[in-house]
């Protein structure tokens, strides 16, 4: 599998597809680009596809400390992007999903389409005025306070309980815990481009500039903030449609990839 050098930092990326249209993916907090296979898989002989490991994930090395996080991953995404010839289709999960919205919006000239499942970016609520972002404080603080505390295996913990499938915790391996736990920090380190008020992430205003055709997917079952997210974001992008997969929640490309991969088929017109 490739790997390429981008300043201090090792990236590792995985490669698929014999076809002749071009994909990158980028996938959520605490997983790896592993949890893009059954994707890759299923879109294989009609995309030329990479999927990249994020900073601290999967086998790429830990991030800079004096570097956004965010930031990180936009440049890694963009290098790997760039190795190529032709503007992309984006996918991401979560803060993938918020990665794939900062290439859109400073480098239109390297996408096709960007399709996003659930972008965790919170902080557009707040540029909205909207008061879903108090109840976003409120739910996600408890986690960040385990955090503050050490208490990293009971915050590893209460993230999967809130974002995963439910119930996995319990059914998991030790092996696969220390995994979480050890990716929890990326929590913290994600706050200041997802959530909180600062000059250097992305705003509302900069959704309006986002000219490629841009498809939201959220699951029917998952937290209110996402409904809320989605919305806003749709509403702002100029080129943008919401669909909604009943009975999913946020790990929707897992447990619900029939309705996922015929989305994706239909948006990427395949």
């Amino acid at each position: 599998m490739p790997d390429f050098k981008l300043g201090e930092i090792s990236y590792f990326w995985r490669e698929a597809g014999t076809g002749s249209v071009p994909a990158h993916f980028i996938h959520c907090s605490l997983a790896s680009s592993r949890a893009w296979g059954a994707t890759m898989a299923e879109f294989d002989s009609v995309l030329s596809i990479s999927a990249i490991d994020l900073p601290g994930h999967g086998r790429t090395d830990m991030p800079l400390e004096d570097v956004d996080i965010q930031e990180q991953a936009l440049q890694a995404s963009i290098a790997v992007i760039e190795r190529g010839d032709k503007p992309v289709h984006l996918l991401g999960h979560s803060f993938g999903g918020a990665v794939a919205l900062r290439i859109a919006s400073e480098r239109p000239d390297l996408v096709r389409s960007v399709a996003m499942v659930e972008p965790i970016f919170f902080a557009v609520l707040d540029d909205a005025g909207h008061p879903a972002f108090e109840d976003v404080k409120r739910t996600e603080g408890p986690i960040q306070a385990l955090l503050d505390k050490g208490e990293n295996r009971a915050a590893a913990k209460l993230f999967l309980d809130r974002w995963g499938t439910g119930g996995e915790w319990d059914s998991m391996s030790e092996e696969r815990k220390q995994i979480m736990i050890s990716r929890i920090w990326f929590v913290t380190r994600s706050r200041a481009s997802v959530m909180e008020r600062n000059d250097a992430r992305m705003h509302l205003q900069d959704m309006y500039g986002i000219k490629a055709p841009t498809l939201l997917m959220r699951g029917g079952i998952s937290p209110e903030s996402i409904k809320h997210v989605n919305d806003t974001l749709c509403a702002a992008i100029p080129n943008a449609r919401q669909v909604v997969i009943k009975g999913a929640g946020h790990m929707l490309p897992l447990t619900h990839s029939v309705e996922f991969f015929a989305l994706l088929r239909e948006f990427w017109q395949l």
